[in-house]
């Protein structure tokens, strides 16, 4: 049987995942928790939201976005926060992360 190679084997366990087991068995205890861990919503995709979502696709939105965010966002996000702040922001001084 293959082994895994030392340094592959030193990543150990991704901490999402022991994050969720911890959860998990905070839940089964009974603790109320409200979970922002990894899985699955417990609500369906609104329609609204697929509709966007094949609408983008099929214009060809797909993929990777630019390292600084798409241009419309980054422009959108500029005059809110200009409004808000009341500066002037331009939008190439604005990055978009997650």
């Amino acid at each position: 049987m293959l082994a895994l190679s030392k340094r592959a084997d030193s990543l150990g366990t991704e901490n999402a995942f022991v994050v969720l087991a911890e959860v998990n068995r905070l839940q089964r205890a009974g603790r109320d928790i409200i979970s922002f861990c990894i899985g699955q919503p417990d609500f369906p995709t609104p329609a609204h939201v697929q509709e966007a979502a094949i609408e983008a696709i099929r214009a060809g939105k797909h993929g990777y976005t630019p390292s600084a965010g798409i241009d419309e966002l980054r422009a959108a996000a500029a005059a809110s926060m200009s409004k808000l702040r009341g500066i002037e922001i331009a939008p190439d001084e604005v990055v978009i992360g997650a």
